[in-house]
């Protein structure tokens, strides 16, 4: 049997466009009309033999005869190709006709054109393969310019909380040297008050000055 759902070929078309049907379609009705004159054949036989012979077993009746179908069959495998190959033969079309559609686009291209398109297309396909690969450079570029960024971010980041470091540094020297000159001068009075107390002691062998000296060394600690 013919296949129909098949894609037709360029010599079916031509043929069904001449014709009105193809060399397959054709083969595929006689095939068909073989088959079902052979089917009915022996639905017939099988009914009559079944008549004549009341008392025959119908099972070897339905053997007997689907044998004998198994045999048409073989019997007519080879015509049908003898067939076939002559149907071949009185539907084939020369190469050179060409359907009129056909027929123009032929007249509107050449192989020269045809050439040139294809290698016009093999360019384009080899732009677009250097533009994937450039925008994959491309996205891999952002992607290491963004984890820079947030490097640069973080490098800032760490150098303000030192620059907050240094000035808390400076305010705590400056403190302390504000401290120290207030401990200084505090010693200070410290020493003139306790020189002031031991200059009033009656007998008092050393000077003035020595004796600021002394308390001064016992205090600066």
């Amino acid at each position: 049997m013919a296949n129909f759902n098949c894609v037709p070929s360029r010599e079916e078309e031509y043929e069904t466009q001449l014709y009105g049907f193809s060399c397959n379609d054709l083969l595929g009705k006689v095939e068909e009309d073989v088959q079902t004159h052979i089917r009915k054949s022996s639905n017939q036989m099988m009914k009559s033999m079944l008549k004549l012979s009341p008392n025959t077993d119908k099972q070897e009746v339905e053997r007997a005869i689907n044998a004998w179908v198994n045999e048409c069959c073989l019997t007519v495998k080879n015509p049908m190709e003898k067939l076939k190959e002559q149907l071949a033969g009185f539907f084939s079309l020369p190469q050179h006709i060409l359907a009129p559609k056909d027929k123009r686009q032929r007249e509107s291209y050449s192989q020269k054109d045809e050439e040139n398109l294809r290698e016009t297309i093999n360019e384009q396909k080899s732009r677009i393969r250097q533009a994937k690969f450039l925008q994959s450079l491309f996205e891999n570029e952002l992607t290491r310019i963004s984890q820079e960024e947030q490097n640069v971010q973080l490098l800032e980041k760490v150098l303000g909380e030192v620059k907050f470091l240094e000035g808390v540094n400076a305010d705590v020297e400056q403190f302390a040297k504000s401290s120290r000159k207030i401990h200084q001068a505090v010693l200070g009075l410290e020493v003139k008050e306790a020189s002031l107390k031991l200059s009033d002691r009656p007998g008092c062998a050393e000077s003035e000055e020595t004796l600021e000296e002394a308390i001064y060394e016992a205090y600066k600690d």
